[in-house]
């Protein structure tokens, strides 16, 4: 009995997996991370910026934390309402080092996120009055705080004394700050060389880095 065995011309190439990740460092210094989760039914889109270059003093304590909460809120105040009518949702945070802004949205509406993101890095217009209800928004984050995080904030001031101001900051501070204070702050925290979006999900890259 002779068995045929096609030539190895004929048969079909093995095919090529994509990548699992994606970095490019863009001419701006941007730097973008899109990794393939092909498992995963959501997609996550964060934005990270540094804090290296804005380390707060106490007369700034506070403002990088105001910054964050007020230009989460979108160019019309209202981004994360626009969001969650969409079945995605906005979180963000300020720490020492970082803040970060992530969105959680269906694959489909992974270029809406991405859309989000690029508001949230548009120049910021606010007024005293945004910032006083801010203020008061960030007072009550302030008086909900528990037991650990108080331990924790107190043990980094006697560590490190101002070099080791906690992330929430003092309202007296926030509560005096302008509208052009957030906007030479933004300026300089949200420098292109400070910026990395990072996209993870059931995603192709090229698709994800248009």
């Amino acid at each position: 009995l002779v068995v045929a065995t096609p030539l190895l011309s004929q048969q079909e190439p093995p095919k090529i997996l994509d990548a699992p990740r994606l970095r490019t460092i863009l001419k701006s210094g941007a730097v973008t991370l899109i990794e393939r989760l092909p498992l995963t039914e959501t997609c996550s889109v964060q934005l990270w910026v540094t804090g290296r270059e804005c380390a707060e003093t106490v007369d700034t304590h506070g403002r990088r934390h105001l910054l964050e909460h007020l230009v989460a809120k979108g160019k019309m105040g209202d981004l994360d309402i626009r969001l969650e009518t969409r079945g995605m949702y906005l979180t963000a945070q300020t720490s020492r080092d970082s803040m970060k802004f992530e969105i959680t949205c269906a694959p489909k509406d992974l270029p809406y996120a991405t859309r989000a993101i690029r508001e949230i890095l548009e120049p910021i217009e606010t007024t005293p009055e945004a910032i006083a209800k801010e203020a008061k928004i960030i007072e009550q984050e302030l008086a909900l705080r528990g037991p650990a995080m108080a331990l924790s904030a107190l043990a980094w001031t006697q560590g490190y004394g101002n070099a080791g101001l906690d992330s929430l900051g003092s309202i007296s501070v926030i509560g005096a700050t302008t509208p052009d204070d957030l906007k030479a702050l933004q300026a300089k925290q949200f420098d292109r060389r400070s910026l990395a979006l990072v996209i993870t999900g059931p995603v192709e890259l090229a698709e994800a880095s248009i």
